[in-house]
């Protein structure tokens, strides 16, 4: 759940309460919100993640986050295994903020939202690997906010555009239901109209495209086998949906 609308579903972490002022993270609005405290230059005192990750080995990858904090603050995002791997970080990646050239990122918030972009390839899945997105946080005393959590296929990505720039989703209010699920039908619920819409698949091929006469567009998607699509806008609006 990359917006964090159903709270901390998926997601969960350690904080070491020895560590004065720590709490364990909360949602507000859609954003997560962690207190965090500083233990002499160890990052993973404090910790949230989420495992069971489902993505393909040799495939490049975008991690896109928005993060900001209450005073300027490093932190330490990766991707990395279990203990019995030794705790590998199962992803190249050629950022000059990736440690050793591996899947783990140093960075630095500002009290302004930033987008950050790391770019990974999994080449170290194994059978028993548990695939994790992890981040690490006790190296400041202060708040950090993490919001917009997005892990997609570079060809997903840039489909999406210039996410940095502007929202995923500007003229698209709604899109439902997503998953769809059993059903037939998918809604697309619109802040303007006389405006196209389609549907892309995940290689960024036009499956489907109407014209919206009023603010909701309604398409018939069985069709389309089970992954991920696209709803895109002539402005430029994206958002993803799944089959």
């Amino acid at each position: 759940n990359w917006d964090y609308t159903d709270g901390l579903t998926d997601w969960g972490g350690w904080v070491d309460t020895a560590i004065p002022d720590q709490v364990a993270p909360v949602v507000q609005e859609g954003v997560a919100v962690m207190k965090v405290g500083l233990t002499n230059n160890s990052p993973w005192h404090y910790q949230h993640n989420q495992n069971n990750l489902q993505a393909l080995p040799n495939v490049a990858y975008v991690f896109h986050f928005k993060s900001w904090a209450s005073a300027e603050a490093p932190a330490v995002v990766d991707f990395e295994d279990t203990f019995g791997n030794n705790f590998n970080r199962y992803g190249a990646s050629t950022d000059p903020s990736a440690v050793g050239g591996r899947s783990e990122w140093l960075y630095t918030l500002t009290t302004e939202a930033q987008w950050f972009t790391f770019n990974v390839t999994f080449d170290q899945i194994v059978v028993s690997t548990d695939q994790k997105v992890h981040w690490m946080l006790s190296l400041s005393n202060t708040t950090i906010y993490l919001d917009s959590v997005l892990l997609v296929t570079k060809e997903e990505f840039d489909l999406l555009g210039t996410v940095g720039s502007r929202p995923l989703v500007n003229s698209i209010n709604k899109v439902y239901p997503n998953p769809v699920g059993n059903g037939n039908a998918l809604f697309v619920e619109l802040s303007k109209i006389d405006t196209k819409v389609a549907i892309y698949n995940a290689v960024g091929q036009k499956l489907m495209e109407k014209v919206a006469t009023g603010n909701l567009v309604k398409f018939n998607v069985k069709s389309l086998r089970q992954g991920i699509y696209f709803v895109k806008l002539s402005d430029g609006s994206v958002q993803k949906f799944v089959r």
